[in-house]
């Protein structure tokens, strides 16, 4: 895998990403890691379909392809950028197109962090449910990032260390405050907990997913409420950090606060 933060060309992963059958084994061997790791059976919440768009830079129009039997692509950062119509000035390493099944990589700026966060997201239940990535943008980041930093600590410390760990690099977290929510709560309930209302699994009933996880949450701490549908004006993550914080607490806060130090927040 491309160690943070610029994939060096002679690096076995990006000598993979040059061909179709190579971005294939990137893909398997990322499936494999969570499947070791985290949850045994991922699966893609979207089919793969064959994505064709014209993708227009320095006057030229350049036809994109790709067909439904890959996945995974890695392109020059303007088709990237192009393809999800950001900003010139963003920093994008990669996104996931749920519309197609597609995961596209910035080739300029891809490494193990890009993909396994991507990966994630094409088999979460979201990509069944794009209504919510919206108003839940931050929720779902702030959880992707947290699964993304444990993967990378059992499976790829050196890389968790110079990406994550290390201030002012493109892999910094980028929801440092949901993720470390998140963070602190797995430490309390565990992320076999979590899995329910982020893997797909065949079902896109989500809010009684997540009904089930405070379901699970009072068995222990029993007066804690759904954010989902207790009142409050509050964003929803901080809702959730200040229901963690008065339900749980001191196992929260310490979990919290241990987060907040590794990540220097």
């Amino acid at each position: 895998m491309p160690q943070c933060l610029e994939p060096s060309t002679r690096d076995p992963a990006v000598k993979l990403a040059q061909s179709s059958q190579g971005l294939d084994e990137l893909l398997q061997d990322t499936l494999k890691c969570i499947s070791n790791e985290i949850f045994a059976n991922p699966s893609f919440s979207n089919q793969s379909i064959e994505l064709q768009q014209l993708v227009r830079t320095h006057g030229n129009t350049v036809p994109i392809i790709i067909p439904a039997s890959q996945r995974l692509a890695v392109y020059p950062e303007y088709v990237v950028k192009e393809l999800f119509h950001t900003r010139p000035d963003m920093i994008l390493k990669g996104l996931t197109l749920y519309s197609h099944g597609k995961i596209l990589l910035n080739r300029e700026r891809w490494c193990v962090e890009t993909l396994l966060h991507e990966v994630l997201h094409s088999v979460s239940v979201f990509g069944q449910r794009l209504d919510l990535l919206f108003p839940y943008e931050r929720f779902i980041e702030g959880l992707t990032e947290c699964y993304t930093q444990f993967l990378l600590a059992r499976s790829y410390s050196r890389v968790h260390g110079r990406c994550l760990l290390t201030q002012d690099t493109y892999c910094t977290l980028t929801y440092p405050y949901e993720t470390i929510i998140w963070c602190a709560i797995a430490d309390v309930i565990g992320y076999q907990k979590l899995n329910r209302i982020y893997f797909w699994q065949g079902r896109n009933d989500w809010e009684t997913l997540f009904q089930d996880l405070v379901l699970h949450v009072r068995k222990t701490y029993p007066r804690f409420q759904n954010i989902l549908t207790a009142a409050g004006k509050l964003p929803i993550m901080a809702r959730l950090h200040q229901e963690c914080g008065k339900k749980i607490g001191d196992k929260y806060s310490q979990a919290y606060r241990k987060y907040s130090e590794l990540f220097q927040t």
